[in-house]
């Protein structure tokens, strides 16, 4: 744009010089020799940007434009790769704070029941999702749930001589009925199959 712009001003000087020049000059033979010479001159003026064409050097102009092009599309490459990796993280966290509130309302709504009736709580939730999708419960793999017993924390408080039986550590004696009702029940209250359901007890594993 700049080169155009110089370019139109030089022709616009260059007329108002040649008018003016012009007037100046009486007129006689010395007049037509003037007009040839102020139009030969014109005329370069105007050939001026095809002169300037030709004398660049096209490749390294090419290059150059390449390059800027180049240049362009890797700072949009990069863009892009930061943009995707802020969503990514944007979205972990949002998944993070929904799984968060799915596991309180689940264990919310669990623990209630399984007080009353087994004296037990749910401590803590964890969920295995296909493929780490975590949109609804199709994608669920299987939930494991880890609940304490309150009776041995009860039993833990009385002073009293306990026989410690390695055999049996970390159960108790009807772990597994007690597993199997648990299921059922937290099958009932979240509407999951209990095949889905993985019950851990704190100290031990069913």
């Amino acid at each position: 744009m700049t080169l155009i712009s110089n370019w139109v001003i030089q022709i616009i000087i260059f007329i108002i010089i040649a008018s003016i020049v012009d007037l100046m000059i009486p007129a006689n033979k010395m007049k037509k020799y003037v007009h040839l010479a102020f139009g030969l001159l014109l005329l370069l003026i105007f050939t001026k940007p095809l002169l300037y064409i030709f004398s660049l050097d096209m490749e390294s102009e090419i290059q150059k434009a390449e390059m800027i092009m180049y240049d362009n599309n890797e700072q949009l490459s990069i863009s892009n790769n930061h943009l995707q990796s802020q969503k990514k993280e944007i979205q972990a966290e949002q998944n993070a704070y929904i799984l968060k509130e799915v596991k309180e309302n689940l264990i919310n709504k669990a623990n209630p029941v399984l007080m009353d009736k087994y004296n037990s709580k749910i401590v803590a939730i964890h969920f295995e999702f296909v493929d780490e999708i975590m949109d609804n419960y199709e994608n669920l793999e299987h939930i494991s749930v880890t609940i304490l017993s309150l009776d041995s924390n009860e039993e833990k408080t009385e002073i009293e001589s306990i026989v410690i039986d390695t055999d049996s550590l970390g159960k108790r004696p009807d772990d597994n009925k007690i597993t199997e009702e648990i299921k059922e029940q937290l099958e009932s209250i979240w509407g999951l199959p209990k095949e889905q359901i993985i019950v851990i007890w704190e100290g031990g594993a069913n």
